[in-house]
């Protein structure tokens, strides 16, 4: 990767939507808040940081702060490109929402949670990924496990300006992909139960294979999936892997 490249960091504040966060920041980074220019609370939006150049003392002081904020969370993202601080702030702000089509709904994209990143990077046709990495050399994030993954890519140096859209197929995918999240989000579980030992990975690894046995036996709606992985938790059926 060239030296000349700058390094941005995205964290999903979401996480951790209290002060604390940005306290830690101030001084360290220069950072700006996406929903700022819609008048939106900072405590709860995504927030661009403005990197050192890398491997220097300050730049180890601002990943490490980064890394101790996050703490394994899917809400860190490095992106590097040779583009300024004010344009990379507006190409991101440019997808702070997603037009739903064809009823033109507008749902808010919470692209900096990065178990949704990965998600709308496959959705995206060719053309809608080309705008949307055209900034960037190289993508870095932290997934749901702790794990680091990288996209390269080939940049245009073009920023993005208008609200992207989504079709009905690539509205039902990332839907589909986040079905097992949206379980997580509702499972009471008693204590003592299996469920609770075992990290948040496997657990949405667990009702991804639910999902997959639900789809085999016919169950292809969203509620139908919900129900069918809900009640194999609470009964303890055997996952299938097939």
């Amino acid at each position: 990767m060239p030296t000349d490249l700058l390094c941005y960091a995205l964290l999903d504040h979401s996480f951790i939507p209290d002060k604390s966060l940005t306290s830690q920041l101030n001084g360290l980074l220069h950072w700006r808040s996406l929903y700022e220019e819609a008048g939106g609370d900072a405590d709860i939006s995504p927030l661009l940081c403005g990197m050192e150049s890398k491997s220097t003392d300050q730049w180890r002081q601002q990943i490490s702060t980064l890394l101790e904020i996050s703490k394994g969370q899917p809400m860190l993202s490095l992106w590097h490109s040779s583009l300024d601080f004010e344009s990379i702030y507006q190409h991101f702000v440019s997808y702070t929402d997603v037009k739903l089509l064809p009823e033109k709904l507008i749902y808010l994209l919470r692209y900096a949670d990065t178990r949704t990143l990965p998600s709308l990077l496959s959705a995206l046709n060719e053309k809608q990924h080309s705008q949307f990495m055209g900034p960037f050399e190289q993508l870095t994030y932290f997934d749901r496990a702790g794990n680091i993954s990288a996209v390269s890519n080939i940049p245009t140096n073009q920023t993005n300006r208008k609200a992207l859209a989504l079709d009905a197929d690539q509205f039902s995918q990332m839907w589909n992909d986040s079905i097992p999240d949206q379980i997580i989000s509702q499972l009471n579980m008693p204590d003592g139960h299996s469920w609770h030992m075992i990290s948040p990975s496997e657990q949405y690894e667990q009702l991804l294979q639910l999902c997959r046995q639900a789809e085999q036996e016919g169950l292809v709606e969203p509620m139908e999936k919900e129900i069918f992985c809900k009640q194999a938790l609470w009964e303890k059926v055997p996952i299938s892997n097939r």
